[in-house]
């Protein structure tokens, strides 16, 4: 199946959730990961870099049943979405100015604008031990002055007998509770926003918070 059929699934999961957060999605397989954020800042500059970091356990617990799973034959798909929570200048359009993603390990595969109010930006990193990297590390390099949430999804596809890095049979489909391993998340930045912005993000955002799930940074010029 075509890889970017399971993207666009992501992405729009990740977009619908930060607009409505009674969506639920069941998956039959989960597995819990971290992302590390690299040389944390409170603060970031224009064209600074902001680094992340993961590496995956080769022997998981599936969430559901508490069973230890071999994740042999892999291939990851990570979607991350930066949605803007608070321009510093109202003037700037986002879609003008806004990231770039670089990497280091694993392969950046789709870049877009998600939506017509040019506030959300996402990407999708793909890497595996069939595409001879089982890690991957990336960059954001911040273009746009600013208070952002990044919020990641991913899935997994692995196999005893799995030998195309591109073989994404369902039955050895996994989904990814990624979690950031970092101490701080940065949600003093969140609570530090305005209340006529914040009060149309708590219900979403409160919720993430408390499981480590999002991370958030002020950009400025």
């Amino acid at each position: 199946m075509n890889r970017y059929w399971y993207f666009l699934v992501l992405v729009s999961f990740l977009f619908s959730c930060s607009k409505n957060d009674d969506v639920n999605i069941i998956y039959d397989k989960v597995f819990k990961e971290e992302i590390i954020v690299k040389d944390t800042l409170k603060k970031y500059s224009i064209k600074d870099t902001i680094w992340f970091e993961i590496i995956p356990d080769s022997i998981n617990i599936e969430e559901n049943t508490g069973e230890k799973v071999n994740l042999r034959n892999t291939t990851y798909i990570l979607s991350g979405v930066i949605n803007l929570l608070k321009p510093q200048y109202d003037s700037l359009v986002f879609i003008d100015r806004n990231f770039d993603v670089v990497e280091k390990r694993g392969n950046i595969l789709l870049i877009n604008i998600l939506n017509a109010t040019q506030s959300s930006y996402s990407f999708d990193v793909e890497f595996g031990e069939l595409s001879n990297t089982n890690s991957a590390e990336f960059g954001i390099i911040t273009d746009y002055p600013g208070i952002f949430a990044i919020d990641f999804e991913g899935l997994v596809f692995y196999g005893e007998n799995r030998t195309q890095y591109d073989d994404f049979s369902i039955e050895n489909k996994g989904h990814l509770d990624l979690i950031f391993g970092n101490e701080d998340t940065n949600d003093s930045i969140y609570n530090s926003l305005p209340s006529d912005y914040k009060y149309k993000y708590d219900s979403y955002y409160n919720k993430r918070i408390l499981k480590n799930k999002v991370y958030f940074i002020e950009v400025n010029e």
